[in-house]
C-alpha cells in the first residue's frame, strides 16, 4: 500500500469516527423550539395601550389618523385619547391575550431594507403596538402578511423580523368604535311612548294613543289634519328607529358644541304593564265577623278599558334628552350631547337627520293625486247619457 491509499485511509477512518460520536450525541443540531415574542408577558400588568394606524411616509397624514390610546382605571379601561370615554374590555382583553400568545422562531429578516418591504420600519408600518408593561413601554411594529397566514412583526428596539400566527394589522382597529359601545343613547323602539323635538323655528311632538302614532304641536296641541291629508307613518317608524340607537363616531375635543342648539330632543318611554296576578296565590283570608260558609259575593263587573286619551300616559322621566348641534365645519356630523353628560359625542347627520328635522311636513302628506279620467276620442260618446238623448250621427 503506498503513502497515498495510507493518508486516504487514515482520513477516511477520521470521518467515520467523526459520525459516530455525532449520532451517538443525538444526531446534529435540532431546530430550537419557537420561544414567546414578549417574555415575561403578563396581560393583568399592563396599564396602557397606544394603537397607530398604518403609516406611509409617502401619503399626505389625515386628521383622523391618529392614535388611540388606552390606559386602566381600577378593574377597567379608558380611551384617554377620548376624554376617558369609558372602554369595553372584551377588546381589550383580545388583544391582549393576542398579543400574550405570539411565538417566534427564526427570524426572517434584519436589514433595515427589509423593514419597509415587510411593513414593520420605524416610519413605515402596517400598526404600531405600544404597551406599558410593568412601567416600562414596549413598542411592537406588526407589518404585511408573509404566506403560511403569518404575520411580519418586529419589537422596536431589536432589528430581527419575526413571522408570527394569531395577529395581523386587521385585527387592530385604530377606529374608536371598536373600543367603546357604539351606542349613545338606546332605547327599545317598541317601548317608546313620546317623543318631543323643540327647534328655534317650531318642532313636534309625536305620541303613541295607545294604538297608533299622533303628530301634536311643541305645546301638546292637537296638529289638524286637513281632508285629504293622512300621517305618513313611514315617517315616523324613521324618527323612532334614529332614536332607538343614537351611535356615535367620535367624542368631543374639550371645547364645548357650538350655540345655539339646533334641536333638543327628548324620548319618554311607556309605562312599565303591570304583572299579571297569581292565579296559585292563596285567597285573601275572610272580613272579621263575617261567615266563611257562606256563598262568595260575585266578583265585580271588570273596568272598562281606559280611553285612548287615557293610554297615552308616558314614563313620568325621560330616557333622555340630547342637545343637537352643527358638527365641525364641513363634517357631515353633528355634536350630541347627552343631559347630565359632561361630555360630546359626533353623530353623523344621517343617522339623525330625519328627528332633528322632524316637523308637520314630513309626518303629515296629502296623498298622490288620482289620475284623470282620460278624454273621449273624437267620434266617440259617453257611455253614461240620460235615457231618450238621440244618439249622435254615425253612432247607431
Amino acid at each position: 500500500m503506498n503513502r497515498l491509499n495510507k493518508i486516504l485511509l487514515v482520513v477516511l477512518v477520521v470521518q467515520i469516527a467523526i459520525a459516530v460520536l455525532v449520532l451517538s450525541q443525538g444526531g446534529g443540531d435540532k431546530p430550537a423550539r419557537p420561544q414567546p415574542l414578549l417574555a415575561g408577558f403578563d396581560a393583568a400588568k399592563v396599564t396602557s395601550l397606544e394603537l397607530s394606524p398604518a403609516r406611509d411616509p409617502a401619503a399626505a397624514p389625515s386628521p383622523t389618523d391618529r392614535p388611540i390610546a388606552l390606559a386602566k382605571r381600577g378593574e377597567g379601561w379608558v380611551v384617554t385619547s377620548s376624554q376617558d370615554y369609558p372602554a369595553q374590555q372584551t377588546p381589550v382583553t383580545e388583544l391582549l391575550t393576542k398579543l400574550g400568545g405570539l411565538l417566534r422562531a427564526q427570524p426572517v429578516a434584519s436589514s433595515v431594507a427589509r423593514h419597509k418591504q415587510l411593513g414593520v420600519a420605524d416610519d413605515a408600518y402596517e400598526r404600531k403596538v405600544v404597551l406599558t408593561l410593568e412601567g416600562k413601554p414596549v413598542t411592537l411594529y406588526v407589518g404585511r402578511p408573509i404566506g403560511g397566514r403569518q404575520t411580519a412583526v418586529r419589537l422596536g428596539d431589536r432589528p430581527d423580523v419575526y413571522a408570527v400566527s394569531g395577529l395581523n394589522s386587521w385585527s387592530i382597529d385604530p377606529q374608536l368604535r371598536t373600543w367603546v359601545d357604539g351606542a349613545y343613547a338606546s332605547v327599545a323602539q317598541g317601548q317608546i311612548g313620546k317623543v318631543l323635538v323643540q327647534r328655534p323655528d317650531g318642532g313636534l311632538q309625536l305620541e303613541h294613543d295607545g294604538a297608533q302614532w299622533k303628530p301634536l304641536a311643541v305645546d301638546g296641541a292637537p296638529i289638524k289634519i286637513a281632508a285629504g291629508e293622512a300621517v305618513e307613518q313611514a315617517a315616523i317608524d324613521e324618527v323612532l328607529g334614529q332614536l332607538s340607537r343614537v351611535e356615535l363616531v367620535d367624542v368631543a375635543p374639550p371645547a364645548p358644541p357650538p350655540e345655539p342648539a339646533l334641536a333638543t330632543i327628548t324620548v319618554w318611554t311607556k309605562p312599565a304593564a303591570p304583572a299579571p296576578a297569581d292565579p296559585a296565590a292563596p285567597a285573601a283570608p275572610a272580613a272579621p265577623g263575617t261567615d266563611p260558609a257562606a256563598p262568595a259575593t260575585p266578583p265585580a263587573a271588570p273596568a272598562p278599558a281606559p280611553a285612548a286619551s287615557e293610554a297615552s300616559e308616558v314614563s313620568s322621566a325621560p330616557a333622555f334628552v340630547l342637545t343637537v348641534a352643527a358638527g365641525p365645519a364641513g363634517s357631515s356630523q353633528y355634536w350630541v350631547r347627552k343631559q347630565g353628560d359632561t361630555r360630546a359625542v359626533l353623530v353623523d347627520e344621517s343617522r339623525l337627520r330625519a328627528t332633528v328635522e322632524l316637523a308637520r311636513d314630513k309626518v303629515v302628506k296629502k296623498p298622490s293625486a288620482a289620475p284623470a279620467p282620460a278624454a273621449p276620442a273624437a267620434g266617440s260618446f259617453p257611455a253614461d247619457l240620460p235615457p231618450g238623448l238621440p244618439l249622435p250621427p254615425g253612432s247607431e
